[in-house]
């Protein structure tokens, strides 16, 4: 690997909307490009679509289910084994185009997660911002207040997180409706 990432200490792959989407279906793929040694995880961003060929889906799902389902995050990713850190919005922007069709979405969404639940390598960040792509801007990363769950802006559950300081499962319970953050 160029560039010095054979010694790499710390790898995250990462992407947004459909880049998210890449990275949970690649992530074991781009673990594999490291040493064992070096802590691999993965944060998709609003990449988590609630509906590539077949051999570029994660080969525990397409031996397990019909591969077509394995294009999707709630059906691949209890067969991905590196950590992943699902962060979306239970409002996704891209997601949703009918105002009636928000709370059906959110729990449509919320229901999807149990892979991630059930899971101590794995963790989220669930909130209501009426939003798409969280990681993009500093305001949502780093701590618009109306973003933050219990206190805690993405950027301190991703980090705590991606260094195993603490299990972060947090999901906005306050909002029932979405609200711009």
């Amino acid at each position: 690997m160029g560039l010095g990432m054979n010694n790499a200490e710390n790898a995250i792959l990462s992407g947004c909307s459909a880049g998210g989407l890449a990275a949970i279906l690649n992530c074991d793929r781009f673990r594999g490009y490291f040493p064992s040694s070096t802590r691999v995880k993965c944060v998709p961003d609003g990449g988590y679509f609630a509906h590539g060929s077949a051999n570029q889906l994660p080969s525990g799902c397409t031996s397990s289910m019909k591969p077509g389902l394995c294009f999707y995050p709630q059906y691949a990713i209890q067969y991905i084994k590196t950590p992943v850190f699902v962060m979306n919005s239970a409002y996704d922007t891209w997601q949703v185009n009918q105002l009636k069709r928000l709370e059906e979405f959110r729990s449509e969404f919320l229901g999807t997660l149990w892979p991630v639940t059930n899971s101590t390598s794995r963790g989220m960040f669930i909130n209501t911002c009426f939003t798409h792509c969280q990681s993009e801007t500093q305001s949502a990363w780093y701590g618009n207040p109306t973003s933050k769950l219990d206190d805690k802006t993405i950027a301190e559950g991703v980090g705590e997180w991606y260094y195993d300081n603490s299990e972060v499962k947090k999901v906005d319970t306050e909002h029932v409706l979405p609200h711009y953050c």
